[in-house]
């Protein structure tokens, strides 16, 4: 896949992944940790700090190397629930090469917390007219492929997927129920530029996220001072 090939091709000196500590932790199991495993990683204070795994582990990094063993990868995806094969993936292949492993979403618990509280300012009907909307959005794009053979539309779900189909839906969201849009990804794209920001001590890094992160992230990180020099994936 797309993320394991760019790992492997840039061999990058850090792999940022759109997780947070708390969204896989129940799923881990025991197992013995890799010494000298670096990894990036949210403190108590919101800060994004760089250490290694030590043996014993303990703290943060007992947590850390649970989520980077392979035993996580079959309990995610046996619960159901695993965030992104594209993430485990670069993950995996990031470990191969050697590179530092950064978990740079926001915590969990908090964006629920400000999920919840943008649904009550927000209200049921304006959730409802605008989950209507982008269902119409999505079903307009399907009519067109229901009358195609099967290789047709399989190139149609394809293009679903595309980045220009994402932002189409994100701008929908956005428009509909901007308090929300916030708490689930406007805020979540500032903060995940930010901690890319803070890896300026990497010569390269792979960024790993879901398709309705990708412009807002690029374009924070724009306003922090980058520039574009290539299209995004």
């Amino acid at each position: 896949d797309l993320s394991r090939q760019l790992v492997r091709e840039i061999k990058p000196d850090a792999v940022f992944i759109e997780l947070d500590l708390k969204r896989i932790s129940r799923a881990f199991k025991s197992g013995r940790p890799t010494p000298g495993l670096k990894i990036g990683y949210q403190d108590e204070q919101g800060n994004l700090q760089i250490g290694t795994v030590a043996e014993p582990p303990t703290g943060p990094s007992a947590i850390i190397y649970k989520i980077l063993s392979r035993a996580m990868y079959e309990k995610l995806e046996s619960d159901g629930f695993i965030p992104g094969a594209e993430f485990m993936n670069a993950v995996e292949e990031g470990l191969d090469q050697g590179a530092t492993i950064v978990l740079g979403d926001r915590d969990m618990d908090l964006t629920l917390k400000r999920i919840a509280q943008a649904l009550a300012s927000t209200g049921p009907t304006k959730v409802q007219e605008a989950d209507k909307k982008l269902t119409r959005a999505i079903v307009k794009q399907y009519e067109r492929a229901g009358a195609l053979g099967t290789d047709e539309y399989n190139d149609v779900v394809e293009k679903l997927k595309t980045k220009d189909t994402t932002e189409l839906l994100m701008n929908i969201f956005k428009e509909e129920v901007p308090q929300i849009y916030d708490a689930l990804v406007g805020e979540r794209d500032k903060y995940m530029a930010n901690n890319i920001d803070k890896l300026s001590q990497f010569q390269s890094i792979v960024a790993v996220m879901g398709s309705g992160h990708l412009k807002g992230v690029s374009d924070n990180l724009v306003q922090l001072g980058w520039s574009t020099s290539a299209k995004v994936c």
